[in-house]
């Protein structure tokens, strides 16, 4: 399977971050990724760590983590409505979709065309 040029979706909960850390490096270690257009992390409720740190500053340290660790400036976003969270909006997996960039949004666009055709 072929992760060229596809926008890959992450999330975890329940997890030290160092568990977390790990499994990224796992992740990213196979090369596999190399290609993706963009990461979205979901919800990454994890257990412990410094309660201190808000949720959007621990995006913008796991998202510059993940880009020095890939060594490619790789577009992250983050939604925490995604997930196993308090939040479990849908997200189609495996249809067209793409990022668009609206004045200050930024909007994953999502082609539900499979889905309706399955559907009917």
């Amino acid at each position: 399977m072929s992760f060229d040029n596809v926008i890959l979706f992450l999330e975890d909960v329940n997890e030290p971050a160092i568990v977390l850390r790990e499994k990224l490096e796992g992740l990213f270690d196979t090369g596999r990724f190399n290609k993706v257009k963009a990461i979205i992390f979901g919800d990454l409720s994890l257990k412990g760590g410094n309660k201190k740190v808000d949720q959007k500053t621990f995006y913008k340290l796991i998202g510059k983590y993940v880009r020095e660790y890939i060594g490619q400036d790789i577009p992250i976003y983050e939604q925490s409505r995604f997930g196993h969270g308090p939040y479990n909006d849908l997200l189609p997996m495996n249809v067209p979709s793409e990022i668009v960039h609206q004045g200050d949004h930024t909007l994953l666009q999502i082609s539900l065309d499979p889905i309706n055709r399955f559907l009917s």
